[in-house]
């Protein structure tokens, strides 16, 4: 089964339920067997090109956290592989209270990748405990991934209205002076029932 060709259309259909029920009992052969399979790249938004890895690297992550990071260096740099990869497992640190190894594991990605990274890393953040996220923006490597951090908390509290005018004053000052007018594009925009034309404000700024 393993040696059909790539080309093969059923390839897909007769190695990937295998490997999705592998994972539970053999992680990382299921792992490896993830890396084999070929990447999909002829796709209409490159947003969505991604390997099979990732998906098994989540189960894992769920399962053995210890293992996932041990592995999650290995993910294929194609598209979005990568830093979805170690978004997962930030998510799951962020879960167990693993902030700051949450922080120093993104500097394991390339410079490119790393803004996205703790962009996501905020969001898992945000939810799990917006006060401490404010605590640590300063943490955060540039001053473009703070303002993008801070333009998030600010969008965030538009909904929750989890800070006080204090704490959001604070957050101004992050606010580079592109991401100020960004926000204020969205003051207004009602974030649960958008237009389409606002839909795509927002999926500008916030792409993924």
């Amino acid at each position: 089964m393993y040696s059909l060709p790539e080309s093969e259309p059923l390839r897909s259909a007769l190695i990937l339920p295998l490997i999705q029920a592998l994972v539970y009992t053999d992680p990382r052969e299921a792992f490896q067997l993830a890396l084999d399979q070929p990447i999909n790249e002829q796709v209409d938004n490159p947003l969505t090109v991604r390997g099979f890895e990732v998906s098994i690297l989540s189960v894992i992550a769920y399962n053995d956290l210890d293992l996932a990071i041990e592995l999650v260096p290995q993910v294929r740099d194609r598209g979005q592989s990568k830093a979805l990869a170690y978004s997962t497992i930030a998510s799951s640190l962020i879960e167990r209270g693993e902030s700051q190894q949450a922080m120093n594991l993104g500097k394991q990605l390339p410079n490119q990748q790393q803004t996205q990274y703790y962009r996501r890393l905020a969001s898992s953040w945000m939810l799990q405990d917006p006060k401490e996220l404010l605590k640590a923006i300063d943490e955060f490597p540039t001053n473009e991934t703070k303002s993008k951090v801070a333009l998030q908390i600010l969008m965030f509290n538009n909904m929750r209205q989890t800070y006080s005018a204090d704490e959001l004053a604070n957050i101004d000052k992050f606010l580079t002076e592109e991401d100020r007018k960004n926000h204020e594009a969205i003051q207004d925009i009602d974030l649960m029932n958008p237009s389409e034309a606002e839909r795509k404000v927002l999926e500008e700024l916030f792409p993924y």
